[in-house]
């Protein structure tokens, strides 16, 4: 990947011949901002777009984003051009590639877990932006808001869009089962959601997230789109690939589009969290990573549902509905205690009475929302 700022290879060659100095190369060092906790660490470049760099799990130091690197030559006053691998994670609102693009952020830092980054013309587009980055307190994920203000001509369609690059960390080609993408789409009959694991391609989701498994790494990371920015148009995106002989993984997700005009304002929010030990995740609620098995090995059987949220959450209940293929439905209500980021919480619930068959598990968790798992999740024989 190659950006040129302003390269006149002829004119460097005869200035060279004249005995001027050889161009300097060197790496570009940004200034950096960390946001930090017992569970995260991240890294952000004010100016370099504002982008996310790195995202770090702290207790197993593993960084999960493939960072931006990038080179600069020095020509001379006139002639200086810059190359790297245009990573990190960054956003975009037209079809117009903003990845290799620079960009010095106005900050603020109204206290230890926030920064708002803030430019007129963002990136060179018609777009004022202002995003917020809230790291949780003592959680295990970051809350993204951003506000555009377009600026450009009328009846400009824009889709906004957000690139993460997952880093694979080992030479080609000992990873390729590295990630694990899951994302959940109808399916063939359009009665029942599945989650389906995919390597490469664009898809319309039924639901608002994307999650990746990190197996060797005993962990998940997940995109929680705003279900309101989401709606039932936005599409997630995954593409594996390698560079400079390392694996990384490509995902990103794409609102859908908005024609805007001058002075038009749109404004939509996302999180990304990480879940450690938590690899087999089948359905997220609010922020909380879930799946549920059934005990086979004592009579009556147990359903067990697990969670592992993202950030603290206070002690409620949990109403859980299993529905069976002719809508016969049977529902129990469970207190929930306090969840901890960093901890899995199991929750059961004595199947005695129910009768055999294939049934759909749904519910509600209180303060968080509604789930649903994808079909078929159990059966009782």
């Amino acid at each position: 990947m190659k950006r040129t700022l302003i390269l006149l290879p002829v004119f460097s060659a005869l200035l060279l011949a004249a005995g001027v100095q050889k161009p300097e190369v060197k790496s570009v060092e940004y200034k950096k901002i960390t946001l930090k906790n017992q569970f995260l660490s991240v890294e952000l470049l004010p100016e370099s777009m504002g982008r996310i760099d790195r995202i770090t799990y702290v207790p197993g130091n593993y960084s999960i984003l493939f960072p931006r690197h990038m080179v600069k030559t020095d020509h001379g006053t006139l002639l200086k051009n810059l190359r790297g691998n245009e990573f990190g994670s960054c956003d975009s609102f037209t079809h117009r590639d903003m990845r290799p693009r620079e960009n010095k952020m106005s900050v603020e830092q109204p206290d230890e877990r926030t920064v708002i980054f803030s430019a007129k013309n963002y990136g060179g587009e018609p777009v004022n932006l202002t995003r917020k980055i809230v790291m949780a307190e003592n959680g295990t994920k970051i809350s993204v808001t951003s506000r555009l203000e377009w600026t450009g001509k009328d009846n400009t369609s824009v889709a906004p869009r957000w690139d993460f690059f997952l880093n694979g960390g080992d030479p080609l080609p000992k990873r390729r089962n590295l990630f694990i993408p899951l994302v959940r789409l109808k399916d063939k009959d359009g009665k029942y959601d599945t989650l389906v694991r995919w390597q490469q391609r664009m898809v319309t989701p039924s639901d608002n997230f994307l999650a990746v498994a990190i197996p060797p790494e005993k962990l998940s990371f997940v995109l929680i789109v705003d279900p309101d920015s989401f709606g039932k148009e936005g599409k997630f995106y995954t593409l594996s690939s390698g560079y400079n002989s390392r694996w990384y993984w490509w995902m990103a997700f794409i609102l859908p589009p908005q024609k805007m005009s001058k002075g038009d304002v749109r404004e939509y929010s996302f999180d990304a969290a990480v879940f450690p030990e938590f690899t087999d995740l089948k359905e997220i609620c609010g922020d909380i990573a879930m799946r549920c098995y059934v005990t086979r090995s004592t009579k009556p059987w147990i359903l067990g549902v697990v969670l592992a949220p993202s950030s603290a959450c206070e002690a409620g209940d949990i109403r859980l509905v299993l529905t069976s293929e002719d809508g016969k439905k049977f529902e129990k209500t469970v207190k929930l205690p306090a969840l901890i980021p960093g901890k899995q919480r199991n929750v059961s619930w004595s199947l005695s009475g129910v009768p055999a068959g294939r049934y759909r598990v749904s519910g509600e968790i209180s303060g968080k929302g509604e789930f649903s798992f994808p079909e078929p999740v159990i059966q009782i024989k």
